[in-house]
C-alpha cells in the first residue's frame, strides 16, 4: 500500500499553502450557496465538511475538494418548490444522495467512463453553465425581479423592463 510520505521540513510551508487556499475558497463557498438559492452561508458549510471528509479518503494526493458551480446549478433546479423551511431537509438529503452515488460509483470501478467524456462536450457543458450563471445574476445586478419560467425568459422580460424590443413575440413561444 502506497502512503503519503510526509517532508516534515515543508510543513509551515504546507500550512501557509493551506491557510492561502481555504482563505480564497471562502468567496468561492459564499458564492455557490448563492448560486444555489440558500443562505451563503451553506456553501461554507459545505466547504468545512466536504474537505475534511474528501481529504481523510482520498486516495491521490493532488486531489481538490471545491464547490462547483454546476453543482450549484444542480441544487437550485433540485430545490425549486419546497419552502425555506424545508432548505436544510433538501439539502442533507441531496448530500447524501449525492455521496451515496460516488460511494458506488467508486466501487464498483467506474470512474474511467470520464475518459469517454470528448473535449467537445466538455467545452459546451462549461459554456452553458457560465451562460447560466450570467443570466442568473443579471436580474440581480439591475435590482429586477424578473418573471419567467426559466432564465432566458426571465432574462427576456429584464430586457423589456429596460425598454429593449424583441423582434419575436416571446409569449407566444412560451
Amino acid at each position: 500500500m502506497n502512503r503519503l510520505k510526509i517532508d516534515r521540513s515543508s510543513i509551515g510551508q504546507d500550512l501557509l499553502a493551506g491557510l492561502i487556499a481555504a482563505v480564497a475558497a471562502i468567496p468561492d463557498g459564499l458564492a455557490s450557496g448563492v448560486l444555489a438559492g440558500v443562505n451563503p452561508v451553506y456553501g461554507l458549510y459545505n466547504l468545512m465538511t466536504g474537505t475534511p471528509v474528501v481529504a481523510l479518503f482520498t486516495s491521490s494526493a493532488f486531489m481538490a475538494v471545491v464547490n462547483t458551480s454546476a453543482m450549484a446549478l444542480v441544487v437550485f433546479e433540485a430545490m425549486r418548490g419546497y419552502a425555506e423551511t424545508e432548505h436544510i431537509k433538501v439539502l442533507v438529503t441531496l448530500t447524501m444522495l449525492t455521496g451515496l452515488f460516488q460511494l458506488l460509483l467508486g466501487l464498483l470501478k467506474l470512474g474511467y467512463l470520464t475518459r469517454f467524456i470528448s473535449n467537445a462536450v466538455m467545452r459546451g457543458f462549461l459554456t452553458g453553465i457560465a451562460i447560466v450563471i450570467i443570466l442568473s445574476q443579471l436580474p440581480d445586478f439591475f435590482g429586477y425581479d424578473a418573471q419567467g419560467p426559466n432564465r432566458i425568459a426571465q432574462s427576456i422580460d429584464l430586457l423589456k423592463t429596460f425598454g429593449w424590443s424583441m423582434p419575436i413575440q416571446w409569449s407566444s413561444v412560451w
